[in-house]
């Protein structure tokens, strides 16, 4: 019923749903409950309301997943909340969950938003020494967040960075790289 209510984007009653399994039932909200709702206020890029139902749900002593953070954090990404998004990623940190390159990628586009380069170039440097591998994906949105902050200049150094880890380049990164030229007149 409550995943009902989440698809067909009504908070609302989901809510109380949700506030009635707490209080007229015996049944605890778990992991699955919660991730339920917060995606709901998600989709509805309502991240207060889904920071709120973090925090319930942390109160509850219950840990989040690395999916569920992901979410949070691609919600203050298209909020263009970089506070709460750095919040959010500190409680992470700070339970021991987990990041993977999707994580850091996320991070690294809400950096990049807000033109907070040099914060999103040292994502890479924290990836590096949690000894986890920058994927194409987390340079492909290092390299978009330079062209954002208009800072083409870092590009070359990210180049050489993916040089050196021998990744697989696709045509979405090439695609990326001549564009972000392009629009800031570094190619004739």
């Amino acid at each position: 019923m409550l995943d009902a209510c989440v698809k067909c984007e009504n908070m609302h009653k989901a809510c109380e749903i949700f506030d009635e399994m707490k209080t007229q039932t015996n049944l605890n909200a778990d992991l699955i409950t919660y991730s339920t709702v917060i995606k709901g206020f998600c989709k509805q890029k309502n991240i207060e309301k889904a920071y709120h139902f973090l925090n319930i749900m942390l109160g509850s002593k219950i840990t989040p997943d690395e999916a569920l953070i992901n979410l949070l954090l691609e919600c203050c990404f298209s909020t263009g909340n970089t506070d709460k998004g750095i919040e959010i990623f500190n409680i992470m940190n700070s339970l021991k969950i987990p990041a993977s390159n999707i994580t850091y990628s996320i991070l690294i586009k809400i950096y990049g938003r807000a033109r907070k380069i040099h914060k999103a170039m040292g994502v890479i440097e924290i990836m590096k020494k949690n000894r986890i591998k920058p994927g194409l994906i987390t340079y492909t949105n290092l390299i978009q967040a330079c062209f954002k902050a208009k800072k083409p200049d870092f590009v070359n150094d990210i180049l050489n960075d993916i040089q050196n880890q021998n990744l697989k380049l696709d045509a979405i990164f090439y695609s990326k790289v001549v564009t972000g030229f392009q629009q800031a007149n570094r190619l004739s």
